[in-house]
Order: structure tokens, then sequence, then C-alpha cells
């Protein structure tokens, strides 16, 4: 079987975590790492592949399937540029760029584009098989027309967390910016497309420049409402990382949920997977018995997983899961949460679309 060749840029945490992954797939080679410190090329020499200082080096020594972007977010843009013009499939890890406005500067120069190769943004989270169970129920109409959705992430960030990281705790830092991109993307691809949100914040508990926690009431397009708890100083294990087992390095609550999903019929709850519903629409009644059943599935690294659909994505045997637009809408939800947090207003997605245009 030929193996998918790629290029990781930038051999940071997240980027050691597509190495190792890269490196334990048969359908993958790991050809180069891209990163202009002296980091970049020790851990190229032990992996016994090609070193670059940056993606221009790299395309003009050898041709390669595909290209991992895994740098800090202020590069995500013009690295995504220079993968376009070599017309190389990209994956480009979450946010897709710092701001909304180079997102929107990046979608325009990708569609303006000689070339327009495959563009991928990791949320890997979509690729969870807890998702993907999800899914299947709620489009299967097991729980009726979505009426709400209860979110939380609520979890407690250690000292050394912000030590190691003194910007965590300036503007651009924060659990809104940090964290919420995740939770943005799962219910917009469990519920549907968000149209207006309205957030508070606090950051009493901490006194740093950025928030630390953060509640927030939701519109979507389809009528369904939704709220969100957000904290990163709660102690609490309401989280995803703590609840699904999906990274191995969280203390995991398994009787706990994150996530749960109302409809006009039933309700499921995210991870337990525990779906109540009524055994008929004449039936819906409080009055009434729920049938209480638990779907059954295995956990999955949704980071492997998001690499195999890459290489699928390359051989042109899928499209991307989360393209750019999505990447794009994520980033539009959470800049309004932002937005809305600072303003104390409601804010229209659509309307803060506009203001960038």
């Amino acid at each position: 079987m030929e193996k998918v060749s790629l290029a990781v840029v930038g051999n940071g945490l997240i980027g050691k975590s597509h190495i190792s992954r890269i490196l334990e797939l048969d359908h993958l080679s790991l050809c180069a790492i891209v990163n202009p410190g002296k980091s970049g090329a020790v851990l190229a020499s032990e992996l016994g592949v090609n070193h670059y200082s940056g993606l221009e080096e790299l395309f003009a020594a050898e041709s390669v399937d595909g290209v991992v972007i895994a740098t800090p977010n202020n590069l995500h843009a013009d690295q995504a540029r220079l993968c376009i013009d070599a017309n190389t499939a990209t994956l480009i890890e979450k946010p897709l760029t710092q701001s909304l406005f180079e997102a929107k500067s990046l979608l325009e120069y990708y569609e303006s584009a000689r070339h327009q190769p495959p563009m991928l943004v990791g949320h890997h989270r979509t690729y969870s098989s807890f998702i993907r169970r999800a899914g299947e129920v709620i489009r299967a109409g097991k729980i009726g027309q979505l009426t709400f959705v209860n979110g939380s992430a609520l979890f407690h960030k250690p000292a050394d967390y912000f030590q190691a990281g003194v910007w965590r705790k300036l503007k651009g830092g924060g659990p809104i910016l940090i964290n919420l991109i995740h939770e943005v993307g799962i219910m917009r691809y469990l519920v549907g497309e968000i149209q207006e949100v309205f957030a508070f914040s606090s950051s009493s508990a901490r006194g740093f420049e950025v928030e630390d926690s953060c509640t927030i009431a939701l519109k979507f397009e389809n009528g369904a409402l939704g709220s969100f708890a957000l904290s990163d100083v709660s102690a609490s294990t309401r989280s995803w990382e703590q609840t699904t087992g999906e990274n191995p390095s969280f203390w995991r609550d398994k009787q706990e949920a994150c996530y749960h999903i109302s409809g006009t019929r039933g309700s499921l709850s995210l991870p337990t997977m525990k779906l109540q519903s009524f055994p008929s629409d004449e039936l819906c009644s409080w009055l009434n018995p729920m049938n209480t059943s638990f779907e059954n599935l295995e956990v999955c690294d949704p980071l492997t997983e998001q690499l195999t659909s890459f290489a699928e994505v390359i051989k042109g045997r899928m499209d991307p899961k989360v393209s750019l637009y999505d990447g794009f809408a994520n980033l539009k939800v959470v800049e309004a949460i932002a937005t809305s947090a600072k303003r104390n207003k409601p804010i229209k997605i659509a309307d803060l679309e506009r203001s960038i245009s």
C-alpha cells in the first residue's frame, strides 16, 4: 500500500502529537519537520526525516502529499497561503487564524487562487466516536425536533498552566478564545448553525486580565435554543476532556455528562450516551414514562481518526469533514461570544460578519 507523505510544520505540543500518530499509522509517512528553531532540526535528526526552516524551503526541495500546520495561531494564515500556492493539501490546526478578519482574508485568497487544494481545519472532536453516534441518533429522528442543548466545559486549570504561559492571563488568552471553539464546533455539528449569542463573563475568581468564567445563551437558525457554562477555575468534571476518556492525560469521570440535547420526542446525554424517549408521539407527556437506553460504542482517538480522514481526502475518496468554511464559522461564533461579553449585549452572527466585510 502506497503511503501518504506528510510534513508537519511546528513541533510543539500539538505538532508532536501529530508526529507520533503519523509514525504509528501504516498508511502515513512522515517525510519532514518544518521549524526554524534548533528543536525542529534535533527532532528531525532523531526521527531520520528531513528538516526545513520554512515552507518555502520544503516546497523547493521536495514534493509532499500533505502538510499539517501545527504552529502558533498568528502564523496560520501566511503558512496556509504558501500551501495554497504550492497546491498542497493542508490540515490547519484550530483556530483557522488568530482573528476573524484574517480568516475572511484567507478564504478570499483561497477562492481566488489558481489552485484550490483540499484544506481541513483541525477541529478533531468532529471525528470522535461519541459525536459520530450522537449525530446518527439525532439525524435518525430518535429525539424528534431539536428544542434545546445544554452544555458545559467546567474544569480547574492548575497554577503551573499559567506560569508556563503568562500570555494565558492576558488579552488573547482566557477560556473563551482557548477552549470554547471546540464546543462551538460540537454544537454546530449536532444542533445546527448558531444565529445569535448573549454572554456574560467574570474574572472574579483569579483576578486576571481575561475571564475565568462565562455563561452563554444561544439561538440556533432551526429554532432550537441553548445554554453553555464555561469556566477554567471550577472544581468540576463536567467537561469533554474529563468525561470522554479520549485524552488519557485527564482524570476521567465516567458517570458525568457535559452535554444534554433535548427534542420533542426524547433527549440524549453525552458522553454517557443515555437516550430517553417516549414510545410514540401520542404518549409525549410528563405524566408518562420514558424508555431509557444507552448507545454502546468504543472510545477512539479523534486525532488519529482525523489524520486517517486527511489521508482519504488527499486520495480523493472523501470531502473534508471540517472545511475552511467550517473553521471560519466556528471562529465567527467565538468572536461573537467574546464581543457580547465585552459589550454586554446580544450579538447576531450575521451582523458580526458584515462588520468585517
